[in-house]
């Protein structure tokens, strides 16, 4: 399962779907995850909130590529929102950790 990320403009709150591409893997994760924003929110804050709406990740992200380690996380489901001046960029992915 690829991961799908929806642009919103917060200008005019415009939203455009940037597609499906290899933008976040593996998914489900177990130990880590990587996130490929393609340079769309470069000087951003990524947040990780999990299923029931609690923020469990923040940090301030300047690349392309994050990566994410969820070693220590509840197997579930969680969600990505980057958010820069222009744009805000979500997905969702799984963690599972196998027994």
């Amino acid at each position: 399962m690829m991961g799908t990320f929806i642009l919103i403009d917060t200008l005019t709150s415009v939203t455009e779907n940037i597609g499906q591409a290899q933008a976040l893997y593996p998914n489900p994760a177990s130990d880590e995850i990587l996130l490929n924003t393609f340079s769309c929110c470069t000087a951003s804050v990524i947040t990780v909130y999990n299923s029931t709406g609690q923020v469990v990740y923040t940090s301030l992200v300047s690349g392309s590529l994050i990566k994410l380690q969820t070693a220590n996380w509840s197997n579930g489901l969680y969600t990505t929102t980057i958010t820069s001046v222009e744009k805000m960029v979500s997905s969702r992915f799984v963690v599972n950790h196998l027994q």
